[in-house]
């Protein structure tokens, strides 16, 4: 038993971000962070334009490891990952769950045709429309619009 007491639905995935190679996971009283969490250490890694993330077991940085019990210590002061080794690989495998369930995550596309569904990306991309704006037909198009 790996001691994390927790009610069902007591747990959520934090975050996965395949560009900065992170994760985090709650449940119950503890949370998993896996790869740098913070932005300046993170400052120099950009979503590449027209680069697919896909959710595979490396693209985590599965080395660089903190847990915290965040009901006995809210602040997260006290990293638990080498004295509670169980606890952090079930959050890990929790969060290699999600992995087959995730289509790939594309950044801002160069154009507006990108953006439409393919067979690799079966959904709307984001498309930077002149300072990240999505217009309201991008969510419910069939077809790109046509500038003509």
């Amino acid at each position: 038993s790996s001691g994390i007491n927790a009610e069902y639905g007591d747990e959520i995935l934090v975050h996965i971000n395949p560009v900065y190679e992170n994760a985090a996971y709650i449940k119950g009283d503890y949370k998993a962070l896996f790869g740098l969490q913070s932005i300046t250490d993170l400052h120099s890694k950009e979503c590449e334009t027209n680069h697919s993330y896909t959710f595979t077991e490396n693209c985590v940085n599965w080395n660089v490891t903190r847990l915290y019990n965040i009901t006995a210590d809210p602040f997260e002061m006290h990293d638990l990952s080498k004295t509670h080794t169980d606890v952090l690989e079930e959050l890990k495998e929790k969060i290699l769950d999600y992995f087959d369930e995730l289509e790939p995550l594309q950044c801002t596309l160069p154009d507006i045709e990108s953006a439409f569904p393919t067979e690799i990306m079966h959904y709307f991309l984001p498309f930077d429309f002149a300072g990240g704006i999505i217009p309201d037909w991008a969510t419910y198009a069939h077809d790109p619009p046509s500038f003509h």
